[in-house]
């Protein structure tokens, strides 16, 4: 937890203890890092009782959220973003609404993101705007978001600039969503380059579309190499069953039984599915 968002009334003391809480829960030393964190917190630092709750919430959830309403109450942006993904998580969306619009007038990265995505369905103007906000503090899931609204409207010049911008961000969901979006267009080589970005940036469909491209331009070889990439690091069954046809057409009846049995090891369903409760940002 850095002192970001913190006012500049913040004493030398109060940043020095929470610096030293900080140290202590990287050690792994718990009982101290708290008792860092609420000297840290009494002495002035908000953010410090942000950190204490979410340490306590871990054995007492009612205690941790209360030191985080205390951190919000404080002025901590962390604070009631942690609170407001707790209670959209919960399915309480006015509550979470509450939360981010608090965090967001400390202009939090994730906050804006969230609380953007909150209100898609209700105002997609102020949507807009907000992603606009949080990309200019440096948020790539707000680009891709920005060019998501624009391609779900079909404003697909507008759209793919923001993909780019996600995409040079780190975001392979920017990558691969720019690749479709340039295929739409008609710029095959760009939508090859977006994809293998994509590759790069590991998104787990983006090898499979590289080879359907490259079998569609008639370069089967080359995309029977980017099937087995996907097969392999991306467990897709569809490039697996891509690469059983492809074997099977150059007469290898042996290769394509085994990628066949590939793609139904593939597609076939874990053997148990584990719930997961925290919703993504964007």
């Amino acid at each position: 937890m850095s002192d970001a968002g913190q006012s500049p009334e913040v004493t030398a003391e109060a940043r020095e203890l929470h610096e030293r809480g900080t140290a202590a829960r990287r050690a792994g030393n718990v009982p101290e890092a708290e008792d860092l964190f609420r000297q840290a917190y009494e002495a002035g630092h908000a953010d410090a009782a942000n950190d204490l709750g979410v340490s306590v919430s871990h054995r007492d959830l009612g205690e941790g959220l209360e030191w985080c309403r205390r951190a919000a109450a404080a002025g901590s942006a962390e604070a009631a973003f942690n609170l407001g993904s707790r209670a959209e998580t919960e399915g309480d969306p006015e509550e979470a609404e509450r939360w981010y619009r608090q965090a967001v007038a400390d202009e939090h990265q994730a906050a804006l993101v969230n609380l953007g995505k909150l209100m898609e369905d209700r105002d997609e103007d102020e949507s807009m705007s907000l992603y606009l906000r949080a990309w200019e503090v440096g948020s790539d899931k707000a680009a891709f978001n920005i060019g998501r609204l624009y391609d779900n409207r079909g404003e697909l010049t507008t759209a793919e600039p923001w993909y780019g911008r996600a995409a040079e961000r780190g975001n392979g969901g920017g990558a691969y969503n720019l690749g479709h979006v340039r295929l739409d267009l008609g710029n095959v080589a760009g939508a090859l380059e977006a994809w293998r970005h994509a590759v790069d940036l590991d998104h787990p469909k983006a090898a499979r579309c590289v080879g359907v491209l490259l079998a569609r331009e008639g370069d089967e070889d080359a995309a029977a190499e980017w099937f087995r990439r996907a097969a392999w690091d991306s467990d897709d069954p569809v490039a697996a069953r891509r690469l059983a046809a492809y074997h099977e057409a150059r007469g290898d009846a042996a290769e394509a039984a085994e990628w066949a049995d590939e793609a139904k090891r593939l597609s076939a369903p874990p053997a148990e599915v584990i719930a997961m409760s925290w919703r993504p940002g964007a």
